[in-house]
Protein backbone atom coordinates (compact mmCIF):
# COMPACT_ATOMS: atom_id res chain seq x y z
CA UNK A 1 0.00 0.00 0.00
CA UNK A 2 0.89 3.60 -0.96
CA UNK A 3 1.50 6.25 1.39
CA UNK A 4 -1.70 8.63 2.06
CA UNK A 5 -0.30 12.09 1.01
CA UNK A 6 -3.01 13.20 3.83
CA UNK A 7 -2.56 10.63 6.71
CA UNK A 8 -6.12 10.40 8.24
CA UNK A 9 -8.22 8.51 10.68
CA UNK A 10 -11.45 9.05 8.99
CA UNK A 11 -12.20 5.51 8.16
CA UNK A 12 -10.70 4.35 11.47
CA UNK A 13 -13.72 6.75 13.45
CA UNK A 14 -16.29 5.40 10.74
CA UNK A 15 -15.91 2.02 11.50
CA UNK A 16 -15.71 3.20 15.36
CA UNK A 17 -18.97 4.14 14.78
CA UNK A 18 -20.57 1.60 12.56
CA UNK A 19 -21.21 3.46 10.20
CA UNK A 20 -21.02 2.48 6.19
CA UNK A 21 -19.51 5.13 3.58
CA UNK A 22 -23.08 5.33 2.10
CA UNK A 23 -24.43 6.28 5.21
CA UNK A 24 -21.65 8.84 5.70
CA UNK A 25 -22.49 10.27 2.01
CA UNK A 26 -25.89 10.59 2.76
CA UNK A 27 -25.40 12.78 6.30
CA UNK A 28 -23.20 14.80 4.06
CA UNK A 29 -25.49 15.23 1.19
CA UNK A 30 -23.63 13.74 -1.28
CA UNK A 31 -24.31 11.07 -4.01
CA UNK A 32 -21.38 9.06 -4.15
CA UNK A 33 -18.90 7.75 -1.52
CA UNK A 34 -16.12 8.75 -4.33
CA UNK A 35 -15.04 11.94 -2.30
CA UNK A 36 -15.45 10.17 1.05
CA UNK A 37 -13.44 7.55 -0.54
CA UNK A 38 -10.78 9.90 -1.48
CA UNK A 39 -10.62 11.19 1.70
CA UNK A 40 -10.20 7.69 3.65
CA UNK A 41 -7.30 7.28 1.41
CA UNK A 42 -5.58 10.58 1.63
CA UNK A 43 -6.06 11.48 -1.99
CA UNK A 44 -7.79 15.08 -1.08
CA UNK A 45 -8.88 16.90 2.20
CA UNK A 46 -12.31 17.65 2.66
CA UNK A 47 -13.32 20.84 3.12
CA UNK A 48 -13.22 22.91 6.14
CA UNK A 49 -17.54 22.34 6.29
CA UNK A 50 -16.68 18.78 5.94
CA UNK A 51 -14.47 18.67 8.47
CA UNK A 52 -16.47 19.88 11.11
CA UNK A 53 -19.61 17.37 9.78
CA UNK A 54 -17.25 14.22 10.28
CA UNK A 55 -15.64 15.60 13.71
CA UNK A 56 -19.78 15.70 14.51
CA UNK A 57 -20.57 12.45 13.28
CA UNK A 58 -17.62 10.70 14.49
CA UNK A 59 -17.98 12.50 18.04
CA UNK A 60 -14.37 13.50 17.99
CA UNK A 61 -12.79 16.57 17.63
CA UNK A 62 -11.98 18.30 14.20
CA UNK A 63 -8.04 18.22 14.95
CA UNK A 64 -8.54 14.24 15.54
CA UNK A 65 -9.26 13.29 12.04
CA UNK A 66 -6.31 13.96 10.82
CA UNK A 67 -3.98 12.89 13.70
CA UNK A 68 -1.00 11.28 12.37
CA UNK A 69 0.70 13.88 14.62
CA UNK A 70 -1.50 12.86 17.34
CA UNK A 71 1.51 11.39 19.56
CA UNK A 72 3.73 14.62 18.88
CA UNK A 73 0.25 16.50 20.29
CA UNK A 74 -0.50 14.51 23.26
CA UNK A 75 3.32 14.51 24.18
CA UNK A 76 3.09 18.45 23.98
CA UNK A 77 -0.01 18.26 25.75
CA UNK A 78 1.58 16.46 28.69
CA UNK A 79 4.76 18.61 28.39
CA UNK A 80 2.63 21.51 28.92
CA UNK A 81 0.48 20.17 31.76
CA UNK A 82 3.63 19.26 33.83
CA UNK A 83 5.17 23.00 32.91
CA UNK A 84 2.24 24.65 33.93
CA UNK A 85 2.44 22.46 37.29
CA UNK A 86 5.79 23.80 37.81
CA UNK A 87 4.55 27.87 37.25
CA UNK A 88 3.89 29.15 40.28
CA UNK A 89 0.69 31.77 40.90
CA UNK A 90 3.21 34.19 41.79
CA UNK A 91 7.23 34.39 41.08
CA UNK A 92 9.60 35.91 42.75
CA UNK A 93 12.98 37.57 41.48
CA UNK A 94 14.51 34.19 42.46
CA UNK A 95 12.34 32.41 40.31
CA UNK A 96 12.16 34.71 37.45
CA UNK A 97 15.10 33.39 35.48
CA UNK A 98 13.57 29.59 35.96
CA UNK A 99 10.21 30.86 34.93
CA UNK A 100 11.17 32.25 32.10
CA UNK A 101 13.06 29.06 30.94
CA UNK A 102 9.92 27.24 31.29
CA UNK A 103 8.21 29.97 29.60
CA UNK A 104 10.26 29.80 26.37
CA UNK A 105 9.82 25.85 26.75
CA UNK A 106 5.98 26.23 26.66
CA UNK A 107 6.48 28.76 23.70
CA UNK A 108 8.12 26.31 21.52
CA UNK A 109 5.13 23.37 23.01
CA UNK A 110 2.75 25.49 21.03
CA UNK A 111 4.26 26.44 18.37
CA UNK A 112 5.62 22.98 17.58
CA UNK A 113 1.77 21.82 18.62
CA UNK A 114 0.29 24.92 16.61
CA UNK A 115 3.10 23.44 13.35
CA UNK A 116 1.70 20.18 13.31
CA UNK A 117 -1.94 20.94 13.67
CA UNK A 118 -1.55 23.67 10.56
CA UNK A 119 0.29 20.36 8.72
CA UNK A 120 -2.87 17.95 9.37
CA UNK A 121 -4.96 20.40 7.79
CA UNK A 122 -3.67 20.27 4.53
Amino acid sequence: MTQQKYPNNLRRFRLRRKLTQQEVIVELGHKTARRLSAWEQGISVPSMEHLFALAHLYKVKVEELYGPYKRKLDYARRKRKQTEAKIPATITPDQEDESIEVLLDRLAEILVEAYFYEKSLT
